[in-house]
C-alpha cells in the first residue's frame, strides 16, 4: 500500500519500497525545509516498517507538536518511553513539553531523567530552561553550570547564557 499525502495544492506518494534509510533522509530534508506534513508522512511510513523505531517516534512526535497536534505528538513520546524508559528519552520528552509551555510536566520528566541517570546533562539543561521560563535566574544558571560540568552542550548552554544576559542577570 502506498501512503498518499495531500497538502494544499501538492500531492505526493510515499513509496512503500523505500528503505528506512531513504525515508529518514527524506524526512530530514522535509524537517529542514519545515515541510512538517511530509516529514510526518515519512516518519509514519518508517513506523509502519518498524513500530519501535525510537528516532521516528521522537521526530514524528516533535513534528506533530509543532503542528499543534498535541495529543498525537505526546502519544509518540509516551510510546517511546514505554519502549525505551531511559534518562535521555525522558529528557527528550521534557524538552518537547517545553515547546508547548508545559513546564510542570517538563520538570517532572527532567526529574525522572536525573533520577535514572545523575549524569544526564540534558535533564539539567532542561531544569535550567524551566527555571529560566519562571525568571528564576539564579537557579537557571546553577542548573546550566551543572549540566556544563557533565558535558558541555554549546547549543543549550549558549542559549541559556544568552537569555540570562538578555535579562541582565549575567554580563
Amino acid at each position: 500500500m502506498t501512503l498518499l499525502f495531500l497538502s494544499c495544492n501538492s500531492k505526493f506518494e510515499v513509496d512503500k519500497n523505500l528503505s528506512k534509510d531513504s525515508l529518514f533522509t527524506l524526512a530530514a530534508i522535509a524537517d529542514s525545509t519545515k515541510e512538517l506534513d511530509r516529514s510526518i508522512a515519512y516518519y509514519s511510513r518508517i513506523l509502519e516498517i518498524d513500530s519501535t523505531d525510537l528516532t521516528a517516534l521522537v521526530n514524528r512526535g516533535r513534528a506533530l507538536l509543532t503542528k499543534k497536534k498535541t495529543s498525537l505528538g505526546l502519544a509518540d513520546y509516551d510510546k517511546a518511553l514505554k519502549l525505551y524508559p531511559d534518562a535521555e528519552v525522558y529528557a527528550t520528552k521534557g524538552m518537547a513539553l517545553l515547546t508547548i509551555n508545559d513546564t510542570k510536566n517538563a520538570f517532572a520528566n527532567f526529574s525522572i531523567a536525573a533520577m535514572l541517570d545523575s549524569n544526564c546533562s540534558n535533564a539539567y539543561y532542561g531544569y535550567s530552561l524551566v527555571k529560566l521560563s519562571h525568571k528564576q535566574y539564579k537557579y537557571a544558571l546553577s542548573w546550566c553550570n551543572k549540566a556544563d560540568s557533565i558535558r558541555y552542550d554549546s547549543g543549550l548552554s549558549s542559549l541559556i547564557h544568552a537569555k540570562l544576559k538578555e535579562e541582565g542577570y549575567i554580563k
